[in-house]
């Protein structure tokens, strides 16, 4: 099972079956209060990825994929790049496999187009399930392109 996830202050998730379906997806938030710290994010971040290690069946996921964090500035780059080390962290201890994406070759796959829109990839991950937010349908993107690649072999 491929736990795929788009890692931000809102963070989307979606898990997706050892057959390619969509199991369940959705969105949570890191921070719980306004003046949570970066280690408190990281800290919700790794007890989620643990928890859903934990459902249905102890020790399912073989593979976590996550969209690579962007290199811009400030807060953001830091949360990003924070929540890359927690997905790596999380899969070095459970002894599976990390699954990175850039947006550009993520949205390429999904749309056609590397520059696509937050409302093109909404409305590609409509065709799974009713679509929360721009989180949400990365989610999906991100673990339907670790699917069909990892499936590949690549």
């Amino acid at each position: 099972m491929i736990l795929a996830l788009d890692t931000a202050t809102q963070t989307g998730w979606a898990r997706i079956s050892d057959d390619g379906k969509l199991m369940d997806s959705g969105t949570f938030c890191l921070r719980d209060k306004p003046k949570d710290s970066y280690g408190t994010m990281f800290n919700k971040l790794t007890r989620f990825i643990s928890e859903c290690d934990g459902l249905y069946m102890p020790n399912r996921l073989t593979t976590i994929a996550y969209e690579q964090a962007h290199f811009r500035s400030g807060p953001s780059t830091r949360i990003g790049v924070g929540c890359n080390t927690v997905v790596l962290m999380a899969c070095d201890s459970m002894q599976i496999q990390p699954f990175s994406v850039h947006t550009a070759s993520l949205k390429k796959w999904a749309t056609g187009n590397g520059r696509a829109s937050k409302d093109d990839m909404m409305a590609w991950a409509g065709q799974y399930c009713d679509i929360i937010d721009d989180n949400h349908a990365d989610s999906i993107a991100v673990g339907m392109y670790a699917y069909e690649k990892l499936q590949e072999g690549a």
